[in-house]
């Protein structure tokens, strides 16, 4: 399958990583109804100092983007195709970088999720994942009983999405059977929002609350307070996402801009929650994090 990947260089923004001959790229994988231009929203400009992703990114477009749309022919909710084509611009990454950092968003960020745990790659210095389901019969089967519609048969819900989206399959991968097959090594963010009515932080808190109860230490949870689906890094919580990524960065010595990082320094160490303390949050419906 042939991607469109594109290698935006910036000189005039570009900082050097803080070890000079190690070159880190990112990758970023796009949510659903969007395309690779959802990235800029993340990356470094001249308008935009609150970056986290910066040069040099590659981006690429799942088969489904279409005009900031989708086509739901071609859509597989994070699984088949879309796997393969993070598989490919991963591998044109790799020729051109000593370490890759992954961003993913909704959608992308589950397909990120399924690919590392399916393909294992090497040098993946991180990955930030923002708002992944946990797996779509799961997500599905949280909104019907919150709109109290349980009496709807399991396996209703479960094969509606194949009627919508044509190349999703609900007995293949999703993301909370992929995600215990990451790599211990690699740090790991997860982010979402509390206020997210698109895709629930249960699904996501999921993931992290899965992987703390298999041992893994190098893992975050940011939940925030506030936040549309899609609008975390726009909306009153901004600062906290943006200041963590810092802190994130900077504990593994990853580039990053050293006075955000400072100020996300508190609430990073507040992001390795325990299940219980995670749970609790979900359902009171109040974060965790202290400012």
């Amino acid at each position: 399958m042939k991607i469109n990947l594109k290698l935006l260089v910036v000189v005039a923004c570009f900082v050097l990583p803080i070890n000079a001959s190690v070159i880190h790229s990112y990758l970023f994988a796009h949510g659903l109804g969007a395309s690779s231009q959802q990235a800029h929203d993340y990356a470094v400009s001249p308008f935009n100092n609150q970056w986290i992703i910066k040069q040099p990114l590659f981006l690429f477009d799942f088969p489904d983007a279409a005009n900031q749309n989708f086509n739901p022919a071609f859509t597989s909710l994070g699984q088949g195709d879309e796997i393969n084509v993070i598989a490919d611009a991963y591998k044109k990454t790799k020729t051109v970088s000593d370490k890759i950092i992954l961003l993913g968003l909704s959608r992308g960020a589950a397909a990120m999720i399924n690919f590392l745990g399916s393909h294992q790659p090497s040098n993946i210095a991180a990955a930030i994942f923002e708002s992944p389901f946990d797996s779509i019969t799961g997500l599905i089967q949280r909104k019907l009983s919150r709109n109290y519609m349980w009496w709807i048969p399991q396996s209703i819900a479960k094969r509606a999405p194949e009627l919508i989206f044509k190349k999703y399959r609900a007995h293949e991968c999703a993301p909370c059977d992929a995600i215990m097959h990451i790599p211990k090594d690699i740090p790991l963010l997860f982010v979402c929002s509390l206020k997210d009515t698109l895709i629930d932080a249960q699904g996501t808190c999921n993931l992290y609350c899965a992987l703390k109860n298999a041992g893994y230490n190098n893992i975050y949870l940011l939940l925030l307070n506030e936040g549309a689906h899609a609008q975390l890094k726009w909306q009153n919580d901004r600062d906290w996402y943006v200041h963590t990524v810092h802190a994130f960065y900077d504990k593994y010595a990853l580039p990053c801009e050293k006075n955000f990082a400072q100020k996300g320094a508190a609430v990073l160490e507040q992001c390795q929650p325990s299940v219980e303390v995670v749970q609790k949050a979900l359902q009171t419906g109040k974060s965790y994090i202290t400012g």
